[in-house]
């Protein structure tokens, strides 16, 4: 019985307000004429989509930003965990590709990956896109560093998150109730292809 060792009231916490609602990126192909390299980042460390055989893949790399940020920001165990993330991550690409992954750190980019980028001979490269946050904030640094090379960055959606997007508006539960309506939308082929 905590009477008298908790507050009465809850004052609502200070910060930054939430960002407005952006709509979807329409989903984006790349010329699989150019050459073209892949780009991890430790918001989305599953690429699958990204690779196939009518896209290939000339060099992957990854971007670590949590190395970017404070350490009063991102703990020892956080970073353990994006390292972890991110080397079980391009062990696969590696297995699926056989290509392996340089690993950079935000704090060192867009320099190191636009060096990376031109040592291959990349004409765009392609990545899971990234809303918001300390790594939008880095790709979107890099795709303006890239483009002032003729190097075009591509941000490519899956076809689910495409068309759960518009539907992720206020918290999980009036979310899932669309979850069938999706579903039906993707297993139809209504969802645009990545």
């Amino acid at each position: 019985s905590p009477v008298g060792r908790l507050s009465a009231s809850a004052r609502p916490l200070e910060g930054p307000a939430a960002p407005p609602p952006i709509a979807a990126p329409q989903p984006v192909r790349w010329d699989p004429a150019k050459p073209t390299g892949l780009l991890l980042t430790e918001e989305d460390l599953h690429p699958d989509f990204l690779l196939s055989r009518d896209n290939p893949i000339r060099a992957a790399a990854a971007l670590r930003a949590t190395d970017g940020r404070s350490p009063l920001e991102v703990s020892s165990a956080v970073r353990a965990f994006v390292d972890g993330a991110i080397a079980d991550a391009s062990t696969r690409v590696q297995g699926e590709t056989g290509l392996p992954v340089d690993l950079h750190d935000a704090c060192d980019q867009p320099g190191t990956l636009i060096d990376w980028a031109r040592g291959h001979g990349l004409r765009q490269v392609v990545t899971a896109y990234v809303p918001v946050g300390p790594t939008a904030d880095a790709t979107r640094a890099l795709s303006v560093a890239l483009s002032d090379q003729g190097i075009a960055m591509i941000p490519a959606l899956r076809p689910w998150d495409h068309a759960s997007w518009p539907h992720a508006t206020r918290g999980f539960f009036p979310f899932r109730e669309k979850i069938p309506s999706i579903l039906s939308q993707i297993q139809s082929g209504l969802a645009p292809a990545a």
